[in-house]
């Protein structure tokens, strides 16, 4: 819509106020929308099993432009932490621990995890952190229950 009409509407408000306020309406849907794509990929559902976090975080990325606001899509992935702080997961090294640090806009997928549980699943005599970030050879495999450690 190249021009807004000055003109009051029926109620005595001006229309560009109006559009103006459908306008940001829909925005906010818009964001919303992401949230949702979010939750219901990142969910089991009856027909399939959940995705991991990155995977979800993968398919907005690739759907940018073609299913999703490319502006939008930056700034919802810039903000996503994949993994909630007290989570547990599963490393590729078998080894099982608790998310301790997340940094949503620099490496989503590669917070800090504290190793509770070696790769035998022994639970270790003294934990230590592995930051997934300066360790490119370790990711998370899955998350796991609350009741996994």
């Amino acid at each position: 819509m190249n021009h807004i009409r000055k003109d009051k509407s029926w109620n005595g408000r001006k229309i560009d106020k109006v559009i103006g306020e459908l306008i940001e309406d829909l925005l906010n849907h818009r964001e919303v929308m992401y949230n949702d794509v979010y939750d219901a990929m990142s969910t089991d559902r009856v027909y399939r099993k959940r995705l991991m976090p990155q995977e979800v975080v993968e398919y907005i990325r690739d759907q940018a432009q073609i299913h999703f606001d490319p502006k939008l899509s930056r700034i919802f992935l810039e903000n996503i932490a994949l993994f909630t702080i007290g989570s547990t997961v599963l490393l590729n090294s078998g080894e099982k621990g608790i998310v301790m640090k997340v940094t949503p806009k620099n490496s989503p997928a590669r917070p800090v995890v504290r190793i509770i549980f070696d790769k035998d699943g022994h639970l270790v005599k003294e934990t230590f952190d592995r930051d997934l970030k300066k360790d490119l050879t370790l990711f998370i495999l899955k998350t796991l229950p609350d009741d996994a450690t």
